[in-house]
Formats: structure tokens, sequence, C-alpha cells
């Protein structure tokens, strides 16, 4: 008998905030500024394909950077809210073109404005059915502002399954594949990235964001990540394949620390204008940030280069 296929997810909570006096109002020049206090919600849903997947999101809530991320209970409106789970899918009901959607639309999930579903390398067909079955349900729901769900598929393995990326991006899929250099553990990171801090950890960030705006549906992009070199990386970017034609937008995040000796903002400035240069048409967007690695690691640049597909050579990108 085959092993049923698993879709495992989690819930996370908006960006941690912990002020020392939260009551008090701190001075800054003549303006009395309130300190916030916990910001209450769920801001996204991590969700995991199959037995490796579920793993990730196993390794994610054990983390040191997950603390202060899980729901509350102030966070949690309703009492039949799925806000974890896991959901076995068996092959009659993958072989039912109604079965998976029926048996996802019956699960109450928090209302949030980002999903973001992990699937691992060598997935079997059932576990694609599944993926395409839950992608469709979550698009199909809107968030509190009425917009529809978006969908953020990291996908570990950069060759083949070309047929199955081609339908994610058919239902308004960003898709990320695995370029140079990530593991699965730090690609499936990407879409609840910019840790940094423990406990400080931002989920919906300002570069996530930023990745909405600069994509649109059905948009997709390769994830690089290089070791930060004496010369701060431009040999291993020029390295990387160029794409300039499909070229849409560019995100750097390096992982750095601005307190270690040696380390000069110029450099990291040039870095920057290096891969602006080696990737981006002129019109293209550009967005660098920087922040520590999971668990504080630093020494690493993270490259997105976000693409058009083949049939939209010369359009604008959205706004």
């Amino acid at each position: 008998m085959t092993e049923p296929t698993s879709i495992t997810w989690l819930s996370l909570r908006p960006e941690y905030w912990s002020p020392p006096r939260p009551s008090v109002p701190i001075t800054v020049g003549k303006l009395d500024i309130r300190i916030p206090g916990p910001i209450r919600g769920i801001a996204c849903i991590a969700f995991a394909i199959g037995t490796s997947g579920g793993a990730w999101l196993d390794r994610l809530s054990a983390s040191q950077w997950f603390s202060g991320l899980e729901p509350q209970p102030h966070d949690i409106e309703r009492d039949d809210l799925a806000v974890t789970g896991r959901l076995l899918v068996r092959d009659e009901d993958l072989r039912n073109p109604i079965g998976i959607g029926a048996m996802l639309e019956r699960i109450t999930w928090p209302v949030v404005p980002i999903a973001a579903i992990a699937v691992p390398q060598a997935l079997r067909l059932s576990d694609q059915i599944a993926t395409l079955g839950l992608v469709s349900e979550l698009r199909a729901r809107h968030d509190g502002h009425g917009c529809r769900v978006a969908v953020v598929v990291t996908l570990g393995s950069l060759s083949g399954d070309d047929a199955f990326v081609s339908e994610l991006l058919k239902r308004g899929v960003f898709v990320v594949r695995s370029g140079s250099g990530p593991g699965d553990d730090h690609l499936h990171h990407l879409p609840l990235r910019s840790a940094i801090y423990p406990r400080h950890g931002r989920l919906v960030c300002v570069d996530l964001a930023d990745y909405l705006a600069c994509w649109k549906p059905g948009t997709s992009a390769e994830l690089h990540v290089l070791s930060l070199t004496p010369d701060y990386g431009h040999a291993a970017v020029d390295l990387l394949s160029q794409r300039e034609d499909r070229t849409l937008a560019l995100s750097i995040d390096m992982h750095w620390d601005p307190a270690a000796a040696g380390n000069e903002l110029l450099e990291l400035d040039w870095l920057a204008a290096h891969c602006r240069q080696r990737f981006l048409p002129e019109n293209g967007r550009f967005l660098f940030t920087t922040s520590d690695r999971l668990h504080g690691e630093t020494g690493t640049v993270d490259i997105v280069v976000i693409t058009r597909k083949p049939d939209e050579q010369g359009e604008e990108s959205p706004t």
C-alpha cells in the first residue's frame, strides 16, 4: 500500500516585540513616543509537503529563532482555528478531482495575507497533486483586506519538474527554486526570514513585502547563497549565469556583522553595485538588505534573482 501524502502546517504570529517598559513613553527630541505592545494575530502559515518537509517544520519550531513567534492564546480568535496540524491524503482522494479540494476546504485556517509552502526534492506524483490542490485552495481564500492569499512555494530542486512548476505558476504562485549553495532548510526559511536577533525575527518583513511588490502572480526566482570572500564575493558572483533579458528584480541579503573588525559598509555597497550591473537591466527592481542567518550565522550572502516568464519579454514590472 502506498504511503499517504502528508501536509503539515504551522502558524506564525507577527514580529515579536519585547519592550522593556511598554507603558512608559520614551522621548525622542521633542516627541514622546510610546513603545508598542505585542502585536496580536497570525501573520503567516508555513506548510510542508511530505515527511522531509514536515521534518523541516519540526526543526524550525524547535529553533531558537522561532521562540516568541508561536501563536499565543490571545492570537486565536476562534476555538475551531487549525493553527497547527497534519493532514494525510490517500491516493483515492487524489484520484477524485474534487476529493482533495473538498478535504482542504473543510479546514478552518487562520485568515492570513501569506502562506509559504516548503516542497522538498524528489517529490512523488501524489505529493505534486496534493501540493497543487493545496495551492488552489489557498489562492481561493482572502486575507482581512479582501486580497487573495499570496502563496510562496520554495522548491528544493533547480532541474526537472518543469511541468509541475508550470502548473504552480498558472495558479498564481511565487516559486523560488534552489540555485547555487543553499541547503533545503535555508531555502525553505527564505519566505519567513530576516531573523536579525533571536526572538526578534520578522515574518512578513520589509524584504518579503518588496518581493511581492516586485513580483506578480506566476513569477519565479532562484536563490543563490555565496560565501563572503575577502573581495566580498565579486568572483563568486561572476560565476553565476546571467539572464539579463528576463531579469525582473534582484534581492540581496548580506548575512553580515557590522561590528566585526574589517567589515566595511563601502565594500558591501560595491558588491551590491556589482550584482546590479551583472544581473539587472536598466529598469530592474533592486533590494539590498543585511541580516543574520538563522541562529545568527554570518559570512554569506543570499542573492535572489527574480525573472519574467519567457512570454513576458518587454513587459513593465508591476508596482
